[in-house]
């Protein structure tokens, strides 16, 4: 996603307004003078519950059983790059009973 040029005040004002750590303010000053660039770098597990469209109880028992590495700062975080390598790594397995992931049959052809 790329800021437009001529709603970047907008933007820094509604998000900085929005930032509740002084982290939160440093990563939106860092988008501004990265020249509006955005990419995220950790995510919630409410955010991932969206992704992968299921609920936060599952991504919860993810990071507990070790499946998926999670970072506590004030609640837990997901780094971009961490979901996205559970993500490869699961490909082709099945995830619903995480005590017994099972690799998902071949389909014949």
């Amino acid at each position: 996603m790329f800021l437009n040029p001529n709603k970047i005040s907008t933007f820094y004002c509604f998000y900085f307004k929005k930032a509740k750590t002084k982290f939160d303010r440093i990563f939106f000053i860092s988008i501004l003078k990265g020249g509006g660039n955005i990419s995220v770098i950790l995510y919630t597990v409410k955010e991932v519950a969206q992704i992968i469209h299921s609920n936060t109880t599952y991504v919860y028992e993810l990071i507990k059983k070790g499946y998926l590495p999670a970072m506590k700062l004030g609640s837990y975080k997901i780094r971009a790059s961490s979901l996205e390598k559970f993500l490869l790594e699961s490909e082709g397995k099945d995830l619903t009973n995480l005590n017994d992931v099972k690799e998902l049959p071949k389909e014949k052809t």
